[in-house]
């Protein structure tokens, strides 16, 4: 729901206006002076300010300026009368979307509202696809002509077009992130906002504002109502890292949103309607985490509509070599080298070695050989743990902790059978 926030000294106006934008779907606040405009825009988000120029006190015109430092992304609508058309104009180069002359009829300020916020809702559109052509310039779609890979970006584009929510799942660096990109880009919300927030990365209390948003006075420091993520990515997509990290209260809150498909303000008592794809990534299966009673059983059955399982890059090391000169390009061009190529030496030695950081630890590793290089990269600009070789992964459901401890055990009857041979079998 939009918030208009209307600003004249004519109350008989403000109360007319008021009941029409109700009862067209907005929810509205009135002023009628410029210091009490101030007060509800440091209060409450508002999506678009109708203004009236004649102002007792504080001009339109100042308030117009105080409005857009307030609230830059509110559209503005000015209301004057036929003598101040100089004045509307002055208003429009200041920053308000149009303006309408005294009197108006209800249907023309609905053209314009809808007009002014249609331009708005366009202009964040066009803001959120720069920032996707600038993430697909920093970053590839996923690559790989593997087998494993080509299986997986098959079933990308078959899920990406529905509006399933989806699990993404992978050890950590496998390029969880980029693919739930991906999907948003090949949906049908691709015009919409893509938004991501970590469920490992921040405290539970502002995980929980995040993506609920508040009121203010929920808490200590809330100033100003906020919209959550859920609210944000309307008509798009929301990307949950790391989503088994979240606590079991917090899961109870997101079934009920993706239930009721409306979320609930942090201090807030009306729900609010939402629109937003999910995807949802964990870097271990959420089925084990749900078995051990960290998952809620209800929210994994209510996600797990289509699971995509990111191979490591273990499992597909005949994507090494392509991984590698592409990274070797940005690595170029984010340093400003020119390194040509890489040894066949090098490369043998990358393909051989386990990578448990994944396609992340090869970026990281190729943009240091890349500033180390002069011309090629060779192995001796590749890390001491590449070069002289690593121990394997531990295998598949085993910990670091209990490889060691296993090698441990087969090194020291290596050594108690080599010290009886060597005394005779003299214990």
């Amino acid at each position: 729901m939009k918030h208009i926030l209307l600003v004249d000294d004519d109350a008989e106006l403000l109360n007319s206006l008021s009941r029409y934008l109700k009862a067209k779907g907005y929810e509205t606040r009135a002023a009628a002076a410029a210091r009490e405009a101030h007060k509800i825009l440091e209060r409450q988000n508002i999506d678009l300010v109708l203004l009236d120029l004649t102002l007792q006190g504080l001009s339109g015109l100042d308030l117009l300026k105080k409005i857009r430092q307030a609230e830059p992304a509110a559209a503005v609508i000015v209301l004057t009368g036929n003598v101040d058309i100089a004045t509307a104009v002055a208003a429009i180069k200041a920053g308000a979307h149009d303006y309408i002359t005294k009197p108006f009829g209800h249907e023309q300020l609905l053209l314009a509202i809808e007009k002014a916020l249609g331009g708005r809702e366009l202009a964040k559109q066009v803001t959120g696809l720069k920032q996707q052509l600038k993430a697909a310039e920093a970053e590839p779609s996923f690559l790989g002509k593997s087998r494993a890979a080509k299986t997986l970006l098959n079933q990308v584009k078959t899920v990406a077009p529905t509006d399933l929510a989806v699990i993404i799942e992978g050890e950590s660096g496998t390029g969880k992130e980029l693919l739930a990109r991906l999907v948003h880009l090949l949906s049908l919300r691709h015009e919409g906002p893509f938004l991501a927030i970590d469920g490992g990365a921040l405290p539970e209390n502002l995980v929980e504002s995040e993506l609920f948003g508040y009121e203010r006075g929920a808490f200590t420091g809330a100033e100003k109502s906020k919209h959550g993520l859920f609210e944000t990515a309307y008509r798009g997509t929301l990307f949950l890292d790391e989503i088994g990290n979240l606590s079991l209260g917090i899961q109870s809150k997101l079934l009920r949103v993706l239930e009721t498909r409306t979320v609930r303000h942090l201090g807030g008592k009306k729900d609010i309607p939402v629109d937003v794809r999910l995807v949802a990534a964990s870097n271990r299966p959420l089925a084990q985490a749900m078995a051990q009673g960290a998952f809620r059983s209800d929210l994994f059955y209510r996600l797990n509509q289509f699971t995509l399982n990111v191979p490591s890059l273990r499992e597909r090391p005949e994507d090494i070599n392509l991984l590698t000169l592409h990274f070797l390009k940005t690595a170029n061009k984010e340093l400003k080298k020119s390194v040509a190529e890489i040894s066949p030496e090098a490369i043998n030695l990358l393909r051989r070695y386990p990578w448990p950081g994944n396609v992340r630890e090869l970026k990281h590793v190729i943009t240091r050989a890349c500033l180390l290089s002069a011309n090629q990269i060779s192995p001796e600009h590749l890390p001491e743990e590449i070069t002289k070789g690593a121990p394997s992964p531990a295998p598949k459901g085993h910990n670091g902790a209990g490889a060691l401890k296993k090698s441990r055990e087969e090194a020291e009857k290596k050594l108690i059978a080599a010290a009886l041979r060597k005394t005779g079998g003299n214990k």
